[in-house]
């Protein structure tokens, strides 16, 4: 409870659930992993196989994905170099310039959706907390079935989800 992130981030997640329903994730790294630190539930709990405290893919889903948008092309690059096999097993691009333009593109949306990608029953909407001078502090999530995530309108859960994102991140100095 003494991670500022999680001290200034539980009232959001409590106002993403209550206008929700669904479960809200707060993710971080944690050197080459990310780790969910905290979960508030909805009013249908999604079975997550990565809770709390357990390593997470590093390229599946949508928290792990914002996180890396985030990082500098060099640090981007050390990731590229030292996980060829998971790149590859993740279906992502093998290619250093396909791979930096596939998080680039994600780091200019402000945002990811992942539909089934790391459990093929749950959907995910990720927003990344990073600070102006590049710090990443981690990822805000919004999680629920694929089937619930169909009659959802996007856009509008895009925006609760990254205003989210920047008011946590403007609240830690």
């Amino acid at each position: 409870m003494a991670d500022p992130v999680l001290k200034h981030g539980m009232p959001f997640m409590a106002e993403l659930v209550e206008k929700t329903g669904f479960d809200c994730v707060i993710s971080g790294l944690y050197g080459q992993q990310v780790l969910d630190t905290h979960r508030e539930l909805g009013k249908a709990p999604a079975t997550l196989s990565y809770g709390r405290g357990r390593p997470r893919p590093l390229f599946q889903g949508a928290a792990p994905k914002v996180i890396l948008s985030c990082f500098t092309p060099a640090q981007l690059h050390r990731v590229f170099d030292l996980h060829g096999d998971d790149i590859a097993k993740a279906g992502l691009p093998t290619d250093w310039n396909n791979f930096r333009k596939y998080y680039s593109a994600i780091r200019k949306a402000g945002y990811y959706f992942s539909n089934g990608e790391l459990e093929p029953n749950l959907a995910a909407l990720a927003a990344p907390m990073q600070k102006n001078d590049g710090t990443i502090l981690g990822a805000i999530s919004l999680v629920t079935t694929v089937q619930r995530m169909a009659v959802i309108d996007l856009p509008k859960l895009t925006t609760l989800v990254t205003r989210a994102a920047q008011e946590i991140t403007a609240r830690i100095i």
